[in-house]
């Protein structure tokens, strides 16, 4: 029984003399320091003795020493690969939610715009470019005039007016429809009023020409 005193980082080799026998110990030294891991330095060091003659039987252990430092290192190490994967795992799930709340808003959101015509139409999206992407659909080319509708509401729509979903854009057409249509009705009612009054007249006045004769 043999006692040696190690220090953290050192190297010990067990062997037989099957191994010594074979290779000089400048030979066994520099496998021992080229090869960092030490089941390959003795598969290494076996296969030179191998290939040397390996006249006798070839036993090999190769060890490393290490110490309450070296161990500390390992598990700083440890905890910091698993603290770099959790951040980086923590990056992808904070930009996969951000990519996914924009495509949603994207999805969601709508204006309302004027045509080349002058129409108001219905857009999914939003107008003008967002982080360098323009995102922008057709919903509906209604047949309002834009010019037909109130002064404000033409210069928001002009203006893209943005609104919070496809269903409200819709709404609001369908609310200018109502407002044209109301105001149509007006005339053709004034219309008609004026129509039965000019009728109401010629019929007075025919009734006075036939009294005269």
């Amino acid at each position: 029984m043999y006692e040696i005193n190690v220090e953290d980082g050192d190297r010990l080799l067990l062997c037989s003399d099957g191994l010594y026998s074979m290779l000089d110990d400048s030979e066994i030294a520099a496998v021992m320091r080229r090869i960092s891991d030490p089941q390959r330095c003795a598969t290494m060091l076996v296969n030179g003795a191998i290939a040397a003659g390996g006249h006798d039987n070839i036993t090999v252990i190769v060890a490393d020493a290490e110490g309450l430092a070296h161990q500390k290192r390992r598990r700083v190490a440890i905890r910091t690969k698993i603290s770099i994967a959790f951040v980086l795992l923590l990056l992808v799930g904070i930009i996969a939610g951000a990519a996914w709340g924009g495509y949603t808003y994207l999805h969601n959101t709508a204006y309302l715009a004027e045509t080349e015509t002058g129409m108001v139409a219905v857009y999914r999206g939003v107008p003008g470019d967002v982080l360098g992407f323009s995102y922008s659909e057709l919903v509906e080319e209604t047949d309002i005039p834009v010019s037909k509708l109130s002064p404000s509401a033409a210069s928001r729509i002009s203006q893209n007016m943005r609104v919070s979903s496809v269903d409200e854009a819709l709404d609001l057409v369908d609310s200018y429809r109502d407002e044209l249509g109301m105001s149509a009705a007006k005339v053709t009612s004034a219309a008609s009023v004026a129509s039965s009054e000019s009728s109401a007249a010629s019929a007075a006045d025919s009734s006075a020409s036939k009294g005269t004769s």
